[in-house]
């Protein structure tokens, strides 16, 4: 279904939509204008989908700091530092045998 609808140009932008491709004005216009909706939905979507990746980045990061923090605390529970010097082992490895 289409409406009628009356525009008022100007004289500048009549003569550029004059140009385009097209039978009548009223095709022209339509056509410029779901030209527009559809660049419209795609900068909507592009947006979107910009937030969507910054927030899997965001996740990302979190899961990187926390499996970092992770293995700094395994690597230090396996140094030597953590582990010279007596042990409440029996079967310690440790040079400060009981």
């Amino acid at each position: 279904m289409k409406a009628k609808v009356s525009l008022t140009l100007d004289d500048a932008l009549l003569a550029f939509v004059d140009k385009q491709p097209g039978a009548t004005r009223s095709e022209k216009v339509e056509a410029a204008l779901r030209r527009y909706r559809d660049a419209w939905h795609d900068m909507k979507l592009r947006e979107e989908l910009a937030a969507y990746n910054a927030a899997e980045r965001d996740n990302d990061r979190a899961e990187t700091v926390a499996w970092r923090d992770v293995m700094q605390e395994t690597m230090w529970r396996e140094s030597d530092a953590a582990t010279s010097g007596l042990s409440s082992y029996r079967r310690s490895r440790s040079r400060a045998r009981r």
